[in-house]
C-alpha cells in the first residue's frame, strides 16, 4: 500500500504449550535440562518477592534458553490457580434435593422483598465453590497441571480430593457493585436479611429431607 519494497521472513509461526515444549527440551537435553530446571525451580522458590504467576513466567523464560530454535514463538501456559467449573445437572439425587430447597427458599422469602429474587444455573465468578465439587474429568485437569510451571512449588492443590469429594453446592451471596475494587459496596438489605433467611431454610430443609 505505501509502494515501498518488501521482504519475506524465512520463519513459520510457531505455537506450544509449556508441556509441548517441556517435552521437546527433555528429548533434546535429557537429564541436564532437567536437573538444570529443577534446581532453578527451587532458586526461584526461595524468592518471597515472586508469586506463582511470576515464578511461572521465570521458569518458562529459563526454559527458553534451551530451545535449539530461537525463531519467535508462542508459549502458552497457566500461571495461577485453577478454579473448576461446577455444575448441577440434578441427575443426582443430593442435587435435586438441594435446588428443590432453594425454590422453596426463594418462594417463602420473595413476599418479603420488594425486587424479584432470581435462581440463576450459572455463577460466572471465582468462587471457593470450586474446591468442595468438581465438574471436570481428572485427566483434563492433570493436563492442566503439566501446563502450570509452578505447579508443586507455589502452587499445589489436591484436586483428586476435591473430586473424590465433590459434594453439590449452590452460592448464595451478598448483591452488590463493584466486586474486589476499590469501590466495592453491597446491597444491606438484600446481602443482610434476605440472604441469611434464605440460607437457612435451604439448609433446614436439606436436613429435613436427608
Amino acid at each position: 500500500m505505501s509502494g515501498g519494497e518488501t521482504s519475506e521472513k524465512d520463519w513459520e509461526p510457531r505455537n506450544y504449550t509449556y508441556d509441548e515444549m517441556n517435552e521437546l527440551l527433555e528429548e533434546t537435553h535429557g537429564d541436564d535440562y532437567a536437573d538444570h530446571m529443577n534446581a532453578f525451580k527451587t532458586e526461584l522458590e526461595q524468592d518471597e518477592s515472586l508469586d506463582s504467576r511470576m515464578l511461572a513466567a521465570r521458569v518458562v523464560e529459563e526454559a527458553w534458553k534451551f530451545m535449539p530454535n530461537k525463531n519467535p514463538a508462542i508459549i502458552v501456559f497457566y500461571s495461577s490457580l485453577y478454579s473448576p467449573r461446577v455444575a448441577l445437572t440434578e441427575e443426582g439425587e443430593n442435587e435435586r434435593r438441594l435446588l428443590s430447597a432453594l425454590d422453596r427458599a426463594i418462594e417463602a422469602m420473595q413476599p418479603e422483598h420488594e425486587h424479584r429474587i432470581v435462581g440463576k444455573n450459572i455463577f460466572p465468578y471465582i468462587s471457593d465453590m470450586s474446591f468442595v465439587a468438581m465438574s471436570d474429568d481428572m485427566s483434563e485437569t492433570n493436563d492442566i497441571i503439566l501446563d502450570t510451571p509452578s505447579w508443586g512449588r507455589k502452587l499445589f492443590v489436591e484436586y483428586q480430593d476435591v473430586a473424590d469429594f465433590n459434594t453439590p453446592v449452590i452460592n448464595i451471596g451478598p448483591y452488590g457493585m463493584d466486586g474486589n475494587k476499590w469501590l466495592e459496596r453491597m446491597e444491606m438489605t438484600y446481602s443482610l436479611e434476605m440472604v441469611p433467611n434464605l440460607t437457612n431454610i435451604v439448609l433446614n430443609r436439606v436436613l429435613e429431607e436427608a
